[in-house]
């Protein structure tokens, strides 16, 4: 296969590779996916049903159960299975592989996503690094900055599961600013709670108040829940403070738009500062019901805490059910490990973006470097021709010096200078037998169109139209027997008639190749074809520049 065949094949590829829209889904997948980025709850309605009347094909099983995964945990659902999504993630794999597509690879993304957070709740945590920074990694390219939220928002989660504290705020910070971008309330609502929350768990109010006056700004486009739960971490925050009247005004306000069990941890905190131990507890109790282990865990510690000197028998129910939590909530991994997990990922990323950047400048180096050589060549062969030109033109000045020398040596009389060359032919014709050479010669050494050609030959650029136009005045005038002799024999092409003139003019074949646009072979057999033609003998290429540059 040669590099034509092999450019145009490549060049085929990319093309229907471009034009593919990756892999077909049904049309109401697709657009519960769409309702999916503001509304989960109703792409939840969506799919929910869908599954028992329509009878699904391998892509759409795959697109079905990535988007139930993902509406259960924008719902807040934990998932501890991750069989259905390590299909879909399987399918999704293949099809990017195959087509590339940005779809597909969006989809992909998609997959790794869920079945990290899937994995973290499972408390698989390594396993949910490995799937949630291929995630990010392969994110960066699709330009999707719903995704980025998704991405950042689930690496945040797990490095919360995982207690490292500095990552989960730093890419809570980032799903913070895709939100901002995307201009979604709902999702910078979000990012804002777990900013300000885990700021005020950590004990920093100060911190948490920087995001504060702009959750306030967007409460009222909420809905309830998501105001609860932001009047929640605002009352936190307070209550942290020492405001323990701003902050149950928070907290009540919450509770009433919707059961936060956070919101009745604190309240009931509050309760037992006011000594009202039967509302702290009933709160507490309350708290219970949460899927967050930080809030049941302070909630156990309360109640048995009150419990031990009022009724132990409940205390030692309250510390064995304490007991197991932490058994089900223990991660076999330090914090440490899975920072570094994730230290050690970016680092085998940016090693292999500087390896890809260094190999992209070595190659464009090796180009560059190519280039210039290319053009030195060329530089340098155009210079030659150049030089064989000059070399040409002063081998012609020094014929012109001898053969005045050779009329003075003679007693030819000089005609005055504004003589015209016929009127010197006329003149010295019988005397000298050459003179009609030195006129020849005269030409090329003065007239500006012959110079022209020579300067359109040394750049290696072909005679226009206008160019020949001239050059055929500068013929007839000064020799205007000259074409039609060439034309005696018959009629000539264009190509011939030019070529005969630039033989005339003492053009070499190199010169003549490129003014007339044709190989030098070319030139080399229409010389000797000429020959047969015009002067009706045979012979070499040479023999034809005799016996046109004889011509008078």
């Amino acid at each position: 296969m040669n590099l034509k065949t092999l450019f145009l094949s490549m060049t085929v590829v990319c093309i229907v590779s471009a034009c593919s829209s990756g892999q077909p889904h049904d049309a109401t997948l697709l657009n519960a996916e769409q309702v999916m980025v503001d509304s989960p709850d109703s792409a939840f309605n969506i799919i929910y049903p869908y599954e028992n009347e329509h009878t699904f094909n391998t892509a759409d099983s795959a697109l079905y159960r990535l988007l139930y995964i993902e509406a259960m945990h924008k719902k807040g659902v934990r998932i501890y299975s991750d069989s259905l999504i390590v299909a879909s993630e399987r399918f999704f794999k293949e099809a990017a592989d195959q087509t590339n597509h940005r779809n597909d690879r969006r989809h992909l993304v998609k997959a790794y996503v869920q079945h990290g957070i899937v994995l973290c709740n499972m408390l698989r945590l390594k396993e949910s690094v490995e799937k949630l920074k291929r995630a990010e990694e392969m994110a960066k390219d699709l330009d999707d900055e719903a995704l980025n939220y998704d991405v950042y928002d689930a690496i945040g989660y797990l490095n919360k599961t995982a207690n490292c504290r500095g990552l989960m705020l730093k890419y809570y910070q980032l799903a913070f600013c895709s939100a901002k971008k995307l201009n979604n309330t709902s999702r910078k609502a979000h990012a804002l709670n777990q900013l300000m929350r885990n700021h005020g768990l950590a004990g920093e109010p100060d911190s948490a108040l920087l995001y504060m006056k702009e959750s306030i700004d967007i409460m009222p486009r909420l809905s309830a829940m998501q105001q609860a739960e932001l009047k929640t971490s605002i009352g936190g925050i307070y209550l942290q403070m020492g405001e323990k009247g701003i902050a149950k005004q928070y907290l009540q306000e919450a509770l009433t738009l919707f059961p936060v069990d956070y919101a009745a941890k604190l309240m009931g905190d509050i309760y037992e500062s006011e000594g009202n131990m039967d509302k702290a507890c009933e709160l507490w109790f309350e708290a219970l019901n949460t899927i967050n282990n930080d809030i049941q865990i302070e909630a156990y510690q309360k109640l048995i805490s009150y419990y031990l000197d009022v009724e132990q028998w409940r205390a030692l129910d309250l510390s064995w059910l304490l007991n197991k939590l932490y058994q089900n909530i223990h991660i076999p991994y330090q914090t440490e490990s899975i920072a570094e997990q994730q230290t050690a990922y970016d680092n085998a990323v940016a090693q292999k973006q500087l390896h890809k950047k260094l190999t992209v400048a070595s190659v464009a180096a090796f180009l560059f470097l190519a280039a210039i050589l290319i053009f030195f060549y060329y530089h340098k062969r155009k210079m030659h021709a150049y030089h064989q030109i000059i070399a040409h033109i002063e081998d012609l000045q020094q014929q012109v010096k001898a053969n005045e020398k050779s009329k003075e040596c003679d007693g030819v009389k000089e005609k005055p200078a504004n003589a015209t060359h016929t009127e010197i032919g006329e003149q010295t014709g019988e005397n000298n037998p050459d003179s009609g050479k030195m006129q020849m010669i005269d030409i090329l050494l003065n007239n500006e169109t012959v110079f022209r050609f020579h300067q359109l030959a040394a750049k290696g650029k072909m005679g226009t139209h206008e160019d020949w136009t001239e050059l055929y005045e500068v013929i007839n005038r000064e020799m205007p027997e000259f074409i039609p002799s060439i034309h005696r024999n018959g009629m000539l092409s264009d190509r011939d008639t030019n070529i005969c003139i630039l033989i005339k003019l003492h053009f070499i074949p190199s010169e003549i190749a490129i003014l007339i646009g044709a190989s030098p072979q070319i030139i080399t057999n229409s010389r000797v074809r000429l020959l047969n033609k015009i002067f009706d003998e045979r012979g070499g290429a040479r023999d034809f520049d005799q016996k046109i540059r004889g011509m008078k």
